[in-house]
């Protein structure tokens, strides 16, 4: 029996409440390519939390160093 893995999918604004980031930031960081996204339809866009949060560490330990 194959296990699954539950992904859970985030707007901008469940993203910049969560890990308080400006809107600023994490669209610029989308059109940079710095954050991955799924665009569903003209204007919905989610994020993996889990894709999200490596994404974050990666942002954050480069601007530490």
């Amino acid at each position: 029996m194959a296990t699954t893995k539950k992904e859970k999918f985030l707007t901008i604004k469940e993203i910049c409440e969560k890990y308080r980031i400006n809107p600023s930031t994490l669209y610029r960081w989308r059109r940079s390519g710095k954050v991955s996204t799924m665009k569903l339809g003209n204007t919905r866009v989610l994020f993996d939390e889990a894709a999200f949060q490596r994404e974050l560490l990666v942002q954050t330990q480069t601007q530490i160093a």
